[in-house]
């Protein structure tokens, strides 16, 4: 077989068209599925197929060119195919966008996380679609040329491909223009061109040096209202939760079974996520900067609510069991409880949520003045649903037990991802029980989820879509508040509002008003979601 693959002589030409060839008929079909299903007539649309044909390949073999101008021609495609290959994985099987945040994701993600994606249907497909072809590439003979004939070449075909793609556009500008402007949604699948660009809007992002990048305050505190009695609050910070499958906005599933027992819970029917992942909505909810100007590049350096509060005398506290605060808690007390290092710690492969409840009640014993605790969750973070709850919690069946979820039904991902929920509101009912100990202080625990999940609607799956392009779903968040019987919340008119419409952005005032604090900026940030006595 290698004597057979060793008599075939490769040159650039034909590894660029072969490539070419390769990622735009085997690595394209999500992209190619949208496209004919905007433009569903095949003969009538035949000659704009093939525009869409040269402006692909265009941009493909124009990318490669750039690429080549840093590495070895070879190098350059494996590469690209490789990308193309993980790309197309999870475009085809959750219908994913690889724009800059869902860079940041894959960036920021931990290895619990990662884990869960590594499935045996990834590797096959990444070996077929990308080791297979880049293994045969590099076993061929290549008969490498001088270097000023390279940069010839690499010139010529990078020319050749912009005439490519300005033919595309020529054939037909009027049917080539009316799709630039109106199916913006399919060109996020453009693969790989579009994840090689979000990547490198990613780099902008991160690397360049900016004299801002220094941690600066940007409020003063002009009030702290003294408190009649120690404050206690925690706050859970929930993961992929969905409003529409909490039993406490109306869903038809009983998936609040715990914090059902407590009718003074007041429930938030129509709260919305700052973004669609982790990496946006963290930081996000607890900025200054609301939704629309937020800067996720900026965010770590500059002062959060969180930094507020500790200047103001308040004990902040930040444990985690997902991927990070996401420099939330950079200048407060941080601990990761992700990892069994205790013997206390409740872990079943993973830790689950309830081990961030350990030792709390000491530290709130020991605490001299108002504490924050805020408790970041893995919750119900896929596609591993099942993975997030002991069996304890499993109260609908069946269930899918893989992480490749189009090996399930749509019905056994739901059924994992309910149990998750009813795992989640167990946490949150320990939390209220812990603190109903306290009851000679101010207690709170306030619930909100991160953003939400795609299970499958319309074939989408997890989360990360483009805010614009994101359904309900994704966006439409739960939220509650408990409060204990010498809270400063007041029950009645804050329940009174809890049908109004509220987002991320104002939470950053309810915990400044929820210990009494005032700062220079208080009149412009969004109204609290919660009135205080």
């Amino acid at each position: 077989m290698r004597e057979k693959i060793s008599k075939v002589n490769l040159n650039a030409p034909s590894i660029i068209l072969v490539a070419t060839l390769w990622v735009v008929f085997i690595l394209n079909i999500t992209f190619a599925k949208n496209i004919i299903n905007d433009y569903p007539d095949l003969w009538s649309n035949f000659v704009f197929y093939f525009q869409i044909f040269l402006f692909i390949a265009g941009l493909f073999v124009f990318e490669l060119m750039l690429l080549a101008t840093v590495m070895s021609l070879r190098l350059a495609v494996s590469v690209s195919i490789l990308t193309a290959s993980l790309a197309s994985y999870f475009m085809n099987t959750y219908s994913v966008i690889f724009d800059a945040v869902m860079i940041r994701n894959l960036f920021e993600t931990n290895t619990a996380e990662a884990s869960d994606l590594m499935t045996l249907g990834l590797m096959l497909n990444v070996f077929l679609t990308g080791v297979l072809p880049i293994l045969l590439l590099w076993l061929m003979p290549f008969k490498a040329n001088g270097i000023w004939h390279s940069i010839k070449f690499r010139i010529t075909a990078a020319f050749v491909a912009l005439l490519l793609i300005l033919s595309s556009v020529v054939i037909d500008s009027a049917k080539m223009t009316s799709f630039a402007r109106e199916h913006r949604n399919i060109h996020v699948y453009a693969n790989p061109i579009y994840p090689f660009y979000s990547t490198f809007r990613y780099a902008q992002e991160v690397w360049p040096f900016k004299e801002e990048l220094f941690y600066h305050e940007i409020t003063q505190i002009t009030e702290v209202s003294p408190q009649p009695i120690k404050n206690v609050t925690i706050l859970i910070i929930g993961e992929t939760a969905r409003a529409d499958h909490f039993s406490q906005n109306g869903y038809h599933r009983q998936t609040n079974i715990y914090t059902s027992e407590h009718p003074e819970i007041i429930n938030f029917n129509h709260f919305y996520s700052c973004g669609t992942s982790t990496s946006i909505s963290v930081p996000c909810m607890f900025s200054y900067q609301n939704q629309d100007s937020f800067d996720v590049t900026i965010a770590p350096f500059e002062e959060n609510v969180l930094d507020t509060l500790a200047r103001a005398g308040v004990e902040v506290v930040w444990r985690d069991n997902n991927s990070g605060s996401k420099h939330v808690a950079d200048r407060v007390t941080y601990q990761d409880y992700s990892r069994p290092v205790n013997e206390s710690y409740v872990c079943a492969g993973e830790c689950r949520d309830e081990t961030m409840l350990t030792g709390l009640d000491e530290l709130i014993r020991s605490s001299n003045g108002d504490v924050l605790i805020v408790l970041h969750q893995m919750g119900s973070h896929g596609p591993a649903y099942f993975q997030r709850y002991d069996e304890t919690f499993e109260v609908f069946t069946p269930v899918c037990l893989s992480s490749e979820l189009s090996q399930c039904t749509q019905n056994e991902i739901i059924n994992a991802y309910d149990n998750s929920i009813i795992y989640t509101d167990y946490v949150i009912n320990e939390s209220i029980k812990l603190l109903e100990k306290f009851n000679a202080y101010s207690t709170n625990v306030i619930y909100i989820s991160d953003h939400g999940e795609s299970l499958g609607e319309a074939g989408l799956y997890l989360h990360g879509l483009p805010y614009g392009f994101a359904p309900e779903s994704q966006t439409h968040v739960p939220a509650m508040v408990w409060s204990g019987d010498r809270s400063n919340i007041d029950r009645a008119l804050t329940s009174k509002n809890s049908e109004n419409v509220y987002t991320h952005d104002n939470l950053a005032q309810t915990l400044l008003s929820l210990f009494g604090i005032s700062t220079t900026n208080s009149k412009e940030l969004p109204q609290s979601f919660i009135v205080f006595r």
